[in-house]
């Protein structure tokens, strides 16, 4: 037959049945190459062809997101695509409804949505499944707010997940559905993570994926709608099998500011969420003046070259090791905060916990009149939200905290400086991170992001050999430049 045709098994998966061949060219379709297969101790042993399949022949089950792949997939290939699941993945829309829930939503506060906010909700609320691809800064958690009490109110959803990256996050989502007016929140919301003992018994549960794995299946079953925000993490293992659980979840959204290129964690993203829905980016928002303007200074730290010849060949985790370690790095910093205003607030992240332990005792000793503080994994919730909120009060605050806590998601519209002191190459990461810095605020214009790259190229012969971690740099100036952001370099030799 030259007909496929598509069935819904839950909100998880759909059947597919065609006939072999089509089956067969499908398989091919929807298999790709994993990120970094070829390092694969199962690829080079020749056990396994470096390819993650998202469609299974035996079972003729395709991750349900994915349904809208494989109807362009059967247009090209001029195949009668059958799917009676459009009733699924489109509800009715009632302007008038949306607007009255939304202005209830927000009267105790005043506050209004923005129209990007305002066309993203509509459009989740809509589609029931994709993703909302809204820049860092822009206010995502004012969309989901009103997405939430939307889903409780008009769509009359009675359980409602909502899945964040880190503990931060929790108590800050919280904290933000109070300040948009949500007055009998603590009725209504329950946190679940290490310090927190939900009774479950609330209609919306704001949780990390670190605590819900641990919760058996028949809690996932239960839930109607997920929302899963910076869901690009969700081409991780435990998040993507979490949301495979929730196989009746009417409603699937996610959101976040970057995307993964890789073709293997799109479609992993995707098919436990869907298509990308709505975007607006960093540079549109600048240019209406919504975010701040954002300028990157590349400071290019020169190493001596006997240090360098007696460390080439390195591989990449020693090359983090001694740059880490190398006390004249200190120099960068020191020239940072020669052109930082003393008042300014300052983040400054780092990828590993000694680094930066190590490093806010260094800033102790050198910066006394600096408020200098922590946020790592071993830093309670609590506490990272108390710095947080304290953050818009202080001056001169100095922020040391890994990328793990503070890249993402956190909200802190009175940083003045953002210092990248440790190397990354992950787009996703760096996007994030620079993205701290852009809310706006009365006590500044712009926000600088400081990049400190440590360059230990040498010479060979007629060519220059570049070592890992300035390799890294030439791939973030990309993620700079395609974001449309100044981007300065000067060099400092330590």
């Amino acid at each position: 037959m030259n007909e496929v045709i598509v069935t819904k098994i839950n909100s998880s998966y759909v059947r597919i049945e065609a006939d072999e061949d089509t089956l067969h060219d499908i398989n091919n379709y929807f298999a790709v190459y994993a990120d970094g297969y070829m390092f694969n101790p199962r690829y080079k042993a020749r056990v396994w062809d470096g390819k993650i399949r998202f469609f299974s022949i035996n079972t003729g089950l395709l991750p349900a997101g994915l349904v809208p792949t494989l109807e362009k997939f059967c247009i090209a290939n001029k195949l009668d695509f059958k799917n009676d699941l459009s009733s699924d993945y489109e509800s009715e829309f009632e302007e008038q409804e949306f607007q009255e829930i939304c202005e209830e939503a927000l009267k105790a506060s005043g506050m209004k949505m923005r129209d990007y906010q305002e066309a993203a909700c509509k459009l989740a609320l809509q589609k029931k499944i994709g993703i909302l691809q809204c820049c860092t800064s822009s206010g995502k958690s004012m969309i989901i707010y009103n997405m939430i009490r939307n889903m409780l109110t008009y769509k009359r959803i009675k359980k409602i997940l909502l899945i964040v990256p880190n503990v931060s996050l929790v108590e800050q989502m919280y904290s933000d559905f109070k300040e948009y007016g949500w007055t009998d929140e603590d009725k209504t919301v329950e946190l679940l993570y290490a310090a927190k003992d939900p009774t479950f018994k609330t209609p919306v549960l704001i949780s990390t994926w670190q605590s819900l794995q641990k919760l058996t299946p028949d809690f996932f079953e239960d839930v109607d709608a997920v929302i899963v925000d910076e869901c690009h993490n969700s081409k991780a293992q435990v998040i993507n099998s979490i949301l495979k659980q929730c196989i009746n979840s009417e409603y699937r959204i996610g959101t976040t500011g970057t995307l993964p290129t890789g073709a293997a964690d799109l479609l992993t993203i995707t098919g436990v969420l869907g298509n990308v829905l709505y975007t607006i980016t960093s540079k549109e928002l600048i240019d209406r003046g919504i975010l701040t303007n954002m300028i990157v200074a590349g400071i290019v730290v020169k190493y001596p070259m006997d240090f360098i010849l007696k460390n080439k060949g390195r591989n990449y985790q020693e090359e983090v090791k001694l740059v880490e370690n190398y006390e004249n790095r200190t120099k960068a910093l020191k020239m940072i905060f020669r052109h930082t205003p003393d008042e300014h607030n300052v983040l400054l992240l780092c990828n590993h916990l000694d680094h930066v332990k190590k490093t806010a005792d260094w800033l102790k000793v050198n910066y006394p009149n600096r408020n200098i503080k922590v946020i790592s994994g071993s830093v309670s919730a609590a506490e990272r939200e108390d710095i947080r909120k304290k953050l818009e009060s202080e001056d001169g605050t100095v922020i040391v905290a890994t990328y793990g806590t503070c890249s993402t998601g956190i909200n802190m519209p009175k940083l003045h400086e953002v210092i990248l002191y440790a190397n990354s190459k992950s787009k996703i990461k760096v996007l994030q991170s620079l993205g701290r810095g852009l809310r706006k605020h009365n006590s500044k214009k712009r926000v600088i992001l400081y990049d400190i790259v440590d360059d230990m190229s040498y010479c060979l012969r007629t060519r220059v050999i570049r070592n890992y971690l300035y390799q890294h740099w030439k791939e973030r100036e990309k993620y700079y430049k395609e974001q449309e952001f100044s981007v300065k370099t000067m060099e400092i030799e330590v």
